[in-house]
C-alpha cells in the first residue's frame, strides 16, 4: 500500500475547498428583456462604501504606526537587556508576530471583500 502523508492530504483538501469557494456561479440573462440592467448598482453604496473605506484605513494606518512603535520598544528592551531578559523577550515576540499578521490580513481580507462587492 502506498503511504500517504496527513499534512498533504490536508494541504489538497484546503487547496480544493479554497477552489470551490472562489468558482464564480454563471446567471444566463436574455439582453432583449427590457427590465435587464447591463450596469446594476447597489443601493446606498455611493454613501456606504467610502465611509467603509475611511474607517479601513485609518484602522489600517493606526495599527501599522502601533505596530512599529511597539516593535521599536521591545527591539531597544532586547538591545539593553541580559542573556535571561532576551529570552524572555523572545516568548513575547511570538503573540506580537501574531497580532501583526491578524492586523494585517483582516485588513487585506476587509479590502478584498470590498473589491469582489463592488
Amino acid at each position: 500500500m502506498i503511504k500517504v502523508n496527513k499534512k498533504i492530504i490536508i494541504s489538497i483538501a484546503l487547496i480544493i475547498t479554497t477552489l470551490f469557494t472562489l468558482i464564480n456561479s454563471v446567471q444566463a440573462f436574455n439582453p432583449d428583456d427590457p427590465k435587464w440592467d447591463p450596469n446594476p448598482t447597489i443601493q446606498g453604496s455611493s454613501e456606504f462604501l467610502p465611509a467603509v473605506n475611511e474607517v479601513l484605513g485609518f484602522i489600517q494606518y493606526a495599527g501599522i504606526i502601533v505596530s512599529v512603535v511597539v516593535l521599536a520598544i521591545i527591539g531597544i528592551k532586547y538591545l539593553l537587556s541580559s542573556v535571561e531578559g532576551k529570552a524572555e523577550y523572545k516568548k513575547t515576540m511570538l503573540p506580537y508576530i501574531i497580532g501583526c499578521v491578524m492586523l494585517g490580513g483582516i485588513c487585506l481580507i476587509l479590502k478584498l471583500i470590498e473589491k469582489i462587492a463592488t
